[in-house]
């Protein structure tokens, strides 16, 4: 189908919520075209470090990420009433998305991203293991430890679950 006949997706975001404070998110990141980009630690580490980087400076913890061969999953939670998802999540694709391309020479991610706003009754610990087991559920390894492109950076550990 030409590009002009393509129906753009409206709003993915809510309305009526201001992405803004201390919820927890669950978000899943594309790479452009589905490709299988994130196989070595030369494409994941840089923009693992870039979302380290963005996390800390727009006020967010980072609980676990996963980063599987053409997407990444990761679960934030804002820590400060100024945490704004949607400003976090702009920068770390805008920044990731340059150094990747100034290094190897095409487009890392789609348009958009994925997200889900934890409720009340959902665990960081029980999303947590849900990413995690990723890459068992694709039958990538036999356990969750073994997937080298999967961590946590505020104390939930895959190698525990």
């Amino acid at each position: 189908m030409p590009d002009s006949k393509i129906k753009r997706r409206g709003r993915r975001r809510l309305k009526s919520f201001s992405y803004t404070g201390t919820w927890a998110h669950s978000i899943t990141l594309y790479t452009h075209q589905r490709q299988h980009l994130f196989k070595s630690r030369q494409i994941v580490h840089p923009v693992l470090h870039i979302l380290q980087d963005t996390a800390e400076r727009f006020g967010f913890r980072i609980w676990a990420y996963c980063f599987m061969p053409d997407h990444l999953h990761i679960l934030v939670q804002g820590s400060a009433p100024r945490s704004h998802q949607p400003g976090f999540m702009h920068r770390f694709k805008q920044m990731s998305g340059y150094a990747h391309k100034r290094q190897h020479g095409r487009k890392l991610w789609q348009e958009s991203y994925y997200e889900h706003i934890l409720r009340t009754e959902e665990t960081i610990a029980a999303v947590a293991r849900y990413i995690f087991e990723n890459p068992v559920r694709k039958g990538l390894v036999e356990t969750p430890a073994e997937w080298p492109f999967s961590g946590f950076l505020e104390g939930i550990d895959p190698k525990v679950i």
